[in-house]
This record gives structure tokens, C-alpha cells and sequence, in this order.
């Protein structure tokens, strides 16, 4: 019945227009929803791919001195295939909250636009994802944190339970995402 009604009101084709495809071709990839995704750094002729998956806006939250797979025309490209780009940079050896904080911000600000986050490996993206997910899109924590830290062990050295900096500024991020 519900179905039904999406269909004669035209709200499906509305839904179907905030919907991504998965891009598994980039490394690290992970959708945790059509309009949400999170990897490590795409190749510079993935972003075409990326587009044309549905993905309106990529955020890249690396530092370009952690990433040595850093694209420095990364800007250019992603808006040459017609999408928006954020670049939200986060120290791996020392987060800042703050700009953790914003970027969850930017993402809720987004109003459900497909959007693709990436950093180098997806660690530092996957981080905001978890953020964002458990505190502005009420996915259930004990299943957000099983998926960070399945993303961050292909990470080998930089596991998520060997990170303390990342550790406590979830903590810290959550003290102020909830205070909104």
C-alpha cells in the first residue's frame, strides 16, 4: 500500500534521487546507507565513477601530510565531474574535537545528498561516518562501533583499540554532538 502511494504521488522518483550506488572499485569502500558513504583515497579517475554513482558531494577529511596518495587538484577534478567538495583536514597524531564536530555538522547540514567521506585508508572517514550515524541519524551504537572497528583493523598498526588519540575524541565529539 505504501509502495503503492510513493508510486502515484511521485515520491519514489524524489527518493530514488537521493540513492547512490556503491563504488566498490575505490579502496576501503564502505555504504552505510544510499545516501552515506565512506572510503580510503580514491584514484584520480574514480571520481567520474563517483559521479556517475550518484554521489553529489565528497568530503575529504586527510591531511595531505598524512596522505602520500594525496591528490593536490583534488578540488578541481571532483567539481569537474560535478559535485561538491569539502576538505575538512584531521590529524591523525592529534584530532582536533572541533573539527571532527564540524565536519558530523557538514554532513547533517547536507539534508541527505548522496555524499562520499574519504581520507587515506578510511580510517579518519569511517570516524565521522560512526559520528554522524550514531549521534544525528540514531543508528544503534554496539553496530556502528563493530563496523569502525572492522574498517580500521584492514589498517594494520593503526587499529582502532591501538588509536588512543581517536578513542577519546569520540568521546570528547559525542559530549558535544549531544549538545545540540
Amino acid at each position: 500500500m505504501r509502495f503503492e502511494f510513493l508510486l502515484t504521488t511521485g515520491l519514489a522518483v524524489g527518493l530514488a534521487a537521493h540513492a547512490a550506488q556503491p563504488v566498490p572499485a575505490v579502496q576501503r569502500f564502505h555504504s552505510y546507507t544510499p545516501s552515506l558513504a565512506a572510503a580510503g583515497q580514491p584514484a584520480r579517475a574514480q571520481f567520474a565513477a563517483i559521479a556517475a554513482a550518484g554521489y553529489k558531494v565528497v568530503i575529504n577529511v586527510a591531511s595531505p601530510d598524512s596522505n602520500p596518495d594525496a591528490i593536490r587538484d583534488e578540488k578541481q577534478l571532483v567539481e569537474a565531474a560535478g559535485m561538491e567538495y569539502f576538505h575538512m583536514p584531521l590529524k591523525w597524531e592529534k584530532p582536533d574535537v572541533n573539527q571532527v564536530v564540524e565536519a558530523v555538522n557538514l554532513l547533517e547540514s547536507l539534508g541527505g545528498k548522496p555524499v562520499l567521506v574519504h581520507c587515506y585508508v578510511n580510517s579518519r572517514a569511517s570516524l565521522v561516518a560512526y559520528l554522524h550515524r550514531t549521534m544525528r541519524g540514531g543508528a544503534p551504537e554496539a553496530d556502528e562501533k563493530q563496523t569502525l572497528t572492522r574498517i580500521w583493523k584492514q589498517n594494520r598498526g593503526y587499529e582502532f583499540e591501538n588509536s588512543p588519540q581517536w578513542q577519546l575524541l569520540i568521546e570528547d565529539a559525542k559530549e558535544r554532538l549531544g549538545k545540540k
